[in-house]
């Protein structure tokens, strides 16, 4: 089972305003999800590798897996910034003009990193 906390506000709204280094979100709703099968999760996918590499059996994630999962994800960011629909398989010269678009017209300027070296007090907040 998977228990996780829903935070009042995102992590990066928290990380922005809270004084603390260590400080904890307020959580809004704790969850708990059940599996009934665990399954050997990454164990199994480097046996499976190792198997392939000997002969012994077909990979469960080969590469082109990989790719079209990337594809997806690509394609729900276009559609998100297109707000309009997305036809698979993605039309990559438009994903990556519209990247490029958005690079162009883009007004953020990064800031200058703050060196921060977290006192004794901070540290011990942290376990």
């Amino acid at each position: 089972e998977v228990k996780f906390d829903r935070n009042a506000v995102p992590t990066s709204e928290h990380c922005a305003i809270c004084p603390d280094y260590f400080g904890t979100p307020k959580i809004q709703q704790r969850e708990t999800i059940s599996f009934t099968e665990k399954g050997e999760q990454h164990l199994g996918i480097m046996k499976n590798f190792i198997n392939a590499i000997l002969g012994k059996e077909p990979l469960l994630a080969p590469a082109p897996e990989g790719i079209r999962s990337v594809e997806l994800g690509n394609a729900m960011l276009y559609s998100g910034l297109t707000e309009q629909p997305v036809e698979m398989p993605l039309d990559a010269a438009a994903y990556e003009t519209k990247l490029k678009e958005l690079i162009a017209s883009s007004t953020f300027v990064k800031k200058e990193a703050v060196k921060h070296v977290p006192s004794a007090e901070e540290m011990n907040k942290s376990f």
